[in-house]
Parts: structure tokens; C-alpha cells; sequence
């Protein structure tokens, strides 16, 4: 997975939608000509204003007819879109269907910049129910919130069947959000005039207008929004990837830069904008070959954090995207990961150091009196030669004579580090095994603890010392 080659091709189509809206749907107007399509950030939008035909993106102006004034009062473009019959203009059919299908494309490349960069994708079977206006019996889609424009989901794939809404939130990144407000408050009017004069009202489906994704007076299909997504892919990377596709491929990028890191525990944003539970987020996807209540401001505050670390992802953030601003986030994320983990992988190491050299310590002691012991049990044997040698040639010493635990051999001893570390019992199995040798040596007036510590001394261990834990 090339997340360069993703990047670079969401830039080359913001590109191309950029010049797309201002060469061929706004003839090349000027910023100071089309004035200030600035939201007023001193206000909020309403979510609770359900009033049909209400929104923020379809709010009647009087800059919504600039652009047919335009076309009107410049000769070429009169020339163009209209003839005269009867000294009254006449629209052209076969130039006005042209301007439509330019209209159409700027709208697939819309989708592609909404679907990628508004946090988490949605199913086609949501993205083409998007309004910018209410119905009388569904509220709006588009909203301005927290200075930035959002997209929120009322729809998922058990909605039909719970009569709910699973409400989402997504945040477009202000670059896209300009093109959005330019194209509605300029174009769209004069998209729903041309369609009006061309077709019949029988012709259109009913509210198409109210609908993102919609052209020459029909509303797009889940399909088209997959085929409009597809092949801009195709075009620009030489592989096609559906709506699908995506629902896995852009999960799969944000877990890799820990785009979720800073979210509170609970509902994952990453998650709940796909429509789904973390677990089935985990089980299925991020594979690689009026008001509304559920509205908290927690929950705005985290999905808009959320997105703008998405746009961030890939050069997005601010109104002047680039992909070197893009390499230049992943590269810090990179970073900052690699260094958290070669810091933890440094205090991992210094622990285990230090556990170590605790342990050397531990063993040196116990080697230590061993080796006193072992002095102490010769010094026995030569001062009492007559102490018991086991019945017979090669006879191995029995179990009882000394306990290996952790490879540690523990007696009852009056050396510290060794008596320290017998478990519990051991003390009365080791005394057990000085009362039976005891009965077998022949002069009984020796210490069985010396009888069995001339035993141990002989006995090989099972590992090194090195290696007790």
C-alpha cells in the first residue's frame, strides 16, 4: 500500500475540481467579483431547524445569480448558451447539456474529496442521501459547526429496520469546504434553471436539487458514487478501488499513523464513522491484499479532532493543501513512534540490566557460602575419617540428601543467602533426610548435617549457577 501515490492523487483531484469550478462553471470570476462566500463564524448553524427547504448551503442570496449575470452581460458566453428568437434569448440545448455534464464531473470529483477526507468513509448507500436542505420528512446533511463545515450521517444500514438513526459526524477540511460553498452558492441555481428548461417535471426525480449527488435532474445511485470513485482512481493511479475497497484501504492508513491516539476511551470515532462497533471494526475491517442528542460536545470535540488529524494525514489542513505538507506529518508521526518506541525499548533494557546485575549479586553470595560450606564439610571429613562412605561403589546419593529448586540447591544451613531461599516444607524434608542417614552411618556421634553436606559435595549439578533466576 502506497500511501504516497494515495496522496498525491486526492491533491491531483482537488486540483483538478479547483480549476474545474473556476475555468468551466464560473468562466473565470473573480474572488472580488463573486465577494465574500465566507460562513459568518459568529453565528452557529441551528441542527434543531428542521424548516423545509432550510440550509446552509442553499440560504437564498443575492450573489446565487452572479454567475447567470454574468453569463448574460459577456458577450462570448451569451454567444454561447443562448439565441435570439424574437429578440428574446433562447437557451442553446447542445451547450447547455455540455455545462451540465461539467457539472456532473465536478460533482464525482467532489464526492472522491468528501468520501477520502471527511474523517472515515461512508457506504454509498448513505453518501447518496446527502442534502443541503431539509425535506419534510428528513432534516439536512450539511451543517456549519465549531468554523468548519460538517457532514452528518443520519443513515446506516440498519436504519430501515429500527426506524434510527446512527448520527455521525465528519468535518471537511476548509480548502474542500470552499469549493463547496462556491459551487452552491453560484452554480447551483443555475443548474436547476438550465434542467427546468431542458426537461419536464415528470422527467426529474422529486427534490433532486436537495441532493449532493445529483445531475441533470436525477439522483445518483450508490453505484454511481462507487463508478465515479473508481475512475478517478483508474485515471490517475491505473487501479481502480470501489467504495469497498476504501472502507478498508482508509481505516488501515489511520491505524497505521495513530490517527485515534488522542481520543477518549470508549466508542471509537475511527469506528463509529464507518457505522460500526470497535469490535467489528477489529474483526472485519483495516484489512490489507432536532437537535440531536447524540450530538455532546465530547463527542463533537473528539470527531473534529479527530478529522483534522485526518486532514493533516494528507496535506489538507489550512486552506492551501499541498503534498509536501502531507510528507512531512507522516514523516513526524513516523518519527515520533519510532522514538517512544526506542525509548521503551531503552528503559526495557536498563531494567533488565539492572535485574541482572541484582542477580549477579545474588549468585556471587550464594557461590560465595557454598564454597565456606564446601571448606567447612572437607575440614569435617578429614577430622573424623571414619564418617560412613555410601554401601556401595557408585551408589547415588537419594533425593532426600538435597533440594533443587529455581536450580538453587537448598539446605538447612546456617549461611543466610541459602537458608533464605528454602521454600516451605523443605526445612522438615531435609530433616527428615537427616534423621534416615543418620540411622546408616557407623559413628553415630557425627552431625548427619555434616554426613550429608560430605554427600552433597560430590553431587553434580544439573545446570550452572549462572543460571539461577
Amino acid at each position: 500500500m502506497d500511501v504516497d501515490k494515495y496522496a498525491e492523487v486526492i491533491h491531483r483531484t482537488y486540483r483538478e475540481a479547483e480549476e474545474l469550478l473556476r475555468e468551466d462553471l464560473l468562466f473565470g470570476l473573480s474572488d472580488e467579483k463573486l465577494g465574500d462566500i465566507v460562513f459568518d463564524r459568529s453565528k452557529a448553524d441551528d441542527t434543531s431547524d428542521n424548516t423545509p427547504g432550510h440550509g446552509i448551503l442553499a440560504t437564498e442570496r443575492d450573489e446565487n445569480w452572479t454567475l447567470m449575470k454574468h453569463i448574460m452581460e459577456t458577450d462570448y458566453l451569451f454567444d454561447q448558451f443562448f439565441d435570439e428568437v424574437d429578440g428574446r434569448p433562447k437557451l442553446r440545448r447542445n451547450r447547455a447539456l455540455k455545462f451540465l455534464e461539467k457539472i456532473a464531473h465536478f460533482r464525482r470529483l467532489e464526492y472522491v474529496l468528501i468520501h477520502w477526507l471527511s474523517g472515515m468513509p461512508k457506504r454509498g448507500t448513505e453518501s447518496n442521501r446527502f442534502k443541503i436542505v431539509n425535506l419534510a420528512d428528513r432534516m439536512r446533511n450539511f451543517y456549519f459547526m465549531y468554523n468548519h463545515l460538517a457532514v452528518l450521517g443520519l443513515y446506516n444500514k440498519t436504519s430501515a429496520n429500527t426506524g434510527k438513526d446512527n448520527v455521525t459526524l465528519h468535518f471537511l477540511p476548509p480548502a474542500v469546504s470552499t469549493l463547496i460553498q462556491r459551487f452552491n452558492y453560484f452554480v447551483a441555481d443555475l443548474e436547476r434553471w438550465i434542467v427546468g428548461e431542458l426537461t419536464s417535471p415528470s422527467e426529474v426525480d422529486r427534490d433532486w436539487p436537495a441532493y449532493v449527488f445529483s445531475s441533470f435532474g436525477k439522483r445518483w445511485t450508490s453505484q454511481t458514487l462507487s463508478d465515479a470513485l473508481k475512475a478517478q482512481f483508474k485515471k490517475l493511479m491505473g487501479e481502480g478501488v470501489n467504495i469497498q475497497d476504501f472502507r478498508h484501504i482508509l481505516p488501515a492508513i489511520a491505524t497505521h499513523y495513530n490517527i485515534e491516539s488522542a481520543e477518549a476511551p470508549g466508542l471509537s470515532i475511527q469506528e463509529h464513522q464507518m457505522g460500526h462497533t470497535n469490535d467489528s471494526g477489529r474483526r472485519h475491517y483495516s484489512r490489507t491484499t432536532g437537535g440531536y442528542h447524540q450530538l455532546t460536545n465530547q463527542f463533537c470535540h473528539d470527531s473534529l479532532d479527530f478529522c483534522t488529524r485526518v486532514h493533516k494525514l494528507w496535506g489538507f489542513d489550512g486552506d492551501t493543501p499541498s503534498v509536501e505538507k502531507s510528507c512531512a506529518y507522516r514523516k513526524s508521526i513516523v518519527d515520533k513512534l519510532s522514538g517512544a518506541e526506542e525509548q521503551g525499548l531503552r528503559e526495557q533494557i536498563q531494567t533488565l540490566n539492572a535485574q541482572l546485575e541484582e542477580q549477579k549479586k545474588i549468585n556471587q553470595t550464594i557461590l560465595s557460602e557454598f564454597r565456606a560450606f564446601r571448606e567447612l564439610v572437607l575440614s569435617e571429613r578429614n577430622a573424623h575419617p571414619g564418617l560412613a562412605q555410601p554401601t556401595a561403589p557408585g551408589q547415588k546419593i537419594p533425593n532426600t540428601f538435597y533440594f533443587q529448586v529455581n536450580n538453587v540447591l537448598r539446605l538447612e544451613t546456617p549461611f543466610p543467602a541459602i537458608a533464605s531461599r528454602l521454600g516451605p516444607g523443605e526445612e522438615e524434608q531435609m530433616e527428615e533426610g537427616f534423621a534416615f542417614h543418620e540411622s546408616r552411618t557407623n559413628n553415630r556421634e557425627v552431625s548427619s548435617r555434616f554426613y550429608l553436606a560430605e554427600n552433597i559435595s560430590r553431587i553434580n549439578y544439573r545446570r550452572p549457577i549462572s543460571n539461577v533466576t
